[in-house]
């Protein structure tokens, strides 16, 4: 099998440190070298620091917001279904991208993926260190990048009764802002031109 396969977690185009460490991106194009690439973004993550660096769209490009903040996507919290159910999806989204292009994954897997749209979602944004540094929405309402796709987890997400956005808040519905011009507030359904994956 020719060419090269990339899939990345929620990129982004700074260091996790104080702003003036950015390092900006000079070149946000695919390589020649790649057949395919899958980018997982975090729709809810409001850091500053933690800017996503979206790819120029590109047919072999496939860009998914998926709900939560960028470990919630990326996974880092601890591996049970109410922790790591919103980074199961990007994960179980993402092996299922590569597979379709060939790629093998030993068996079986350390971990089987457990997707679950209504697990505990985190704000780090909203504690010490990072609310000293303020907070900037990462894809602002009626700026939704062309090609930029939205995971059925969204929907699903959206849908719940009430979820948890962060473990020290009580349970609410699930409204991100950024969406709000692209989704009906009562069903979740797609409004505009966005397709959901």
């Amino acid at each position: 099998m020719s060419g090269t396969r990339s899939g990345r977690w929620a990129s982004r185009r700074s260091a996790p440190a104080a702003s003036c460490w950015t390092l900006q991106f000079a070149d946000t194009r695919l390589s020649p070298a790649v057949d395919r690439g899958l980018h997982a973004v975090a729709i809810d993550e409001k850091r500053r620091n933690f800017t996503p660096c979206l790819w120029t769209a590109d047919a072999r490009a496939t860009q998914v917001l998926f709900p939560g903040a960028h470990a919630d996507v990326g996974g880092g919290y601890p591996n049970t279904p109410e922790e790591s159910g919103l980074s199961d999806a990007a994960l179980a989204w993402m092996t299922a991208g590569v597979a379709a292009q060939g790629v093998q994954f030993m068996s079986p897997l350390p971990a089987e993926p457990r997707p679950h749209a209504g697990a505990t979602a985190h704000r780090p944004w909203a504690h010490l260190p990072w609310r000293a540094l303020g907070v900037a929405p990462r894809i602002t309402p009626g700026q939704m990048p062309e090609g930029l796709l939205v995971h059925r987890s969204v929907i699903d997400r959206w849908r719940e009764e009430a979820v948890v956005h962060d473990p020290d808040q009580p349970a609410q519905a699930y409204r991100p802002d950024n969406l709000a011009l692209y989704l009906d507030l009562a069903s979740g359904a797609a409004l505009a031109d966005i397709e959901i994956v």
